[in-house]
């Protein structure tokens, strides 16, 4: 596979993951289906929510290099060592953007979302972050592992869950976002070194096709051109009638000394 075509795969291959994970970021603001969370600028939001990771970070930032990397696989301006070139830097800020992405999302699953609980006395707690303010009042562990904890949370209610399904999408789509760019960057590297693809054959035009463009305007020189070709075609012909008439001759005194000997 040529650096050309690897770039159009791998710039095709990331569009997916970034719009996974703006949509996935985008969602993470309406736990429980629910706008009221986002009010006071996203004050009972899970901070990790707020950091973009997923908008930015996996999807900006990806979005825009898959653009310009897809693009360079392509014949015509982009298709030459300067925009491998060029999406070998892109493919570097596509490298940074996901591996923001990925770890945005590990604190947000490490930490737990922001939520009420409901406290020993039977009272709803203040917004805070039950496994991260107080682990080991609910488990030695962490309760990603333990899915009995993951009702702790009443206010939004589901949202444990709704973090850590989201979350793991971000979290899974940046990883392969890197892996991705990473490729990018070794792919770039060697199509600036060697070009995108390999030099197609040129393909014979034949006289009348030439003739026809010279009529247009579109071949060297237009008419003149155009009668050059001919010019050219016509001393070609008489060479090769000269050769066929000098390997005549030749064979008719072959014949007639042959004769003669015997």
């Amino acid at each position: 596979m040529c650096t050309g075509t690897c770039s159009k795969v791998v710039g095709a291959a990331l569009w997916p993951f970034a719009l996974l994970c703006i949509v996935a970021n985008i969602l993470l603001a309406f736990p429980d289906w629910d706008t009221q969370y986002v009010h006071d600028w996203g004050k009972h939001l899970t901070p990790e929510v707020l950091y973009l990771g997923g908008l930015i970070g996996g999807g900006v930032m990806v979005l825009v290099p898959a653009v310009h990397i897809q693009a360079t696989g392509r014949h015509g301006c982009c298709g030459n060592r300067c925009g491998m070139c060029i999406s070998v830097l892109l493919a570097v800020v596509g490298v940074v953007g996901a591996a923001y992405a990925v770890g945005v999302s590990m604190l947000g699953l490490v930490h737990g979302p922001l939520c009420r609980y409901r406290l020993e006395n039977g009272t709803l707690s203040d917004w805070e972050r039950p496994f991260r303010t107080n682990p080991k009042e609910f488990s030695q562990e962490s309760y990603l592992f333990e899915q009995e904890l993951w009702d702790t949370c009443e206010d939004p209610p589901g949202v444990i869950r709704f973090n850590v399904i989201l979350f793991s999408l971000i979290l899974g789509a940046g990883v392969l976002e890197l892996v991705l760019c990473l490729v990018q960057v070794l792919n770039g590297l060697f199509g600036c070194l060697c070009g995108t693809c390999k030099e197609e054959k040129a393909t014979p035009v034949s006289s009348s096709t030439f003739a026809s463009l010279g009529s247009k305007g579109l071949a060297p020189g237009g008419q003149a051109g155009c009668d050059q070709h001919r010019r050219g075609s016509q001393l070609l012909l008489w060479v090769g009638e000269e050769a066929q008439e000098g390997v005549r001759l030749v064979a008719s005194s072959a014949g007639q000394g042959s004769v003669g000997s015997v």
